[in-house]
């Protein structure tokens, strides 16, 4: 039905290579290569998904819901804070009308209802899509659906601490050369066609050297302006949209991008499925694959602390800086990241 509905409203042919550009992403990773989720987290036990839904009843549902009705609150809080065009976050928050990004926003429909969800790069994105495929759920990426926004609906946003999302980014687009299939550049050619100034560009990107040039001197955005992040289909748009805030990502401050429901990725399982509840959806359907974790590994070398006890303590409130909307938007604290730290040298 979704997609029927859709169909109708399918983009202009002026936007169909944006489109098509859009979807490649997700469809040229073959299944096995694409990022796994990690998150620091703790996952509910190895359990079969029947006793983790049966352990999940004997929570405090209210408690769940008051924590649910709080990150709304305070989202509403921050963004009418913010709602006043002499400061300077005005314009981050609410001067673009290109604050969503098409091809991670998902309208899905649900007890023939309609909802969107949004979320970051290596925060979740590939988890929802295998749930709505596994149980036949009809869905369509904003782009493939421009007049959805029209409709009414519920959003749903899930979000991840800002610090620990950029290991996960780190660690795909560097460490495992995600780049190759990300950097519009370098998809489109074999391994041995692409240049040598492209191969200088990611090489030897270790995780300080990440921190530092790109984010904290934004070395990999030079030259490069709004209308190049949003070109998914060439250069590294898409690329560095796996370190883009949430707020530019998801233009959470919009009146109708305002969430109803917000999932964190540090309380993943508890959330998806008090959410579900309160969508009224089939106790039948199989839950959302488990996410892998990042700081809670028993391998000191892939732990979170691992990695920030590699940088300084400059280094991380500079970090923070960069992010710090997204900190006061969904109330992280950056703090532990910075104990983590090595002390600034003199």
């Amino acid at each position: 039905m979704m997609k029927t509905v859709l169909r109708k409203l399918l983009p202009t042919v002026g936007l169909a290579s944006f489109v098509l550009a859009c979807i490649n992403h997700f469809l040229l990773i073959p299944g096995d290569q694409r990022p796994r989720i990690e998150t620091q987290d703790k996952p509910l036990e190895k359990e079969t998904e029947q006793k983790s839904a049966n352990r999940l009843l004997v929570l405090d549902w209210k408690e769940i819901a008051e924590s649910f009705d709080r990150r709304v609150n305070r989202v509403k809080y921050v963004c009418e804070k913010y709602n006043n065009v002499f400061r300077p976050e005005y314009g981050s928050l609410y001067g673009s009308e290109y604050l969503i990004n098409a091809c991670s926003k998902m309208y899905f429909l649900l007890n023939r209802r309609i909802y969107s969800v949004c979320n970051i790069l290596k925060g979740g994105l590939n988890s929802w899509k295998d749930f709505f495929n596994k149980n036949q759920i009809e869905f369509n990426y904003a782009v493939e659906c421009p007049d959805c926004q029209k409709k009414k609906r519920q959003h749903i946003l899930q979000v991840r601490h800002p610090l620990e999302r950029l290991i996960s980014s780190w660690r795909h687009v560097f460490l495992q050369e995600g780049w190759r299939t990300l950097d519009g550049r370098a998809r489109i050619l074999k391994p041995e066609q692409i240049s040598q100034e492209i191969l200088e560009e990611y090489r030897n990107i270790t995780w300080p050297t990440f921190i530092q040039k790109v984010i904290i001197e934004n070395s990999f955005m030079k030259n490069m302006n709004l209308s190049n992040v949003l070109e998914y289909d060439t250069g590294k748009g898409w690329l560095v949209n796996h370190w883009a805030p949430i707020w530019f990502t998801c233009g959470v401050c919009k009146p109708d991008e305002l969430p109803d429901y917000i999932i964190k990725m540090e309380t993943v399982d508890r959330d998806q499925h008090f959410l579900l509840n309160m969508l009224e959806a089939d106790p039948s359907l199989q839950y959302f694959q488990k996410v892998k974790v990042l700081g809670e590994k028993k391998d000191v070398q892939h732990s979170s602390e691992f990695y920030y006890s590699q940088l300084t303590k400059s280094q991380v409130k500079e970090v923070y800086e960069v992010y710090k909307l997204d900190h006061e938007l969904f109330g992280y604290n950056p703090q532990k990241y910075i104990d983590w730290a090595q002390s600034d040298t003199i």
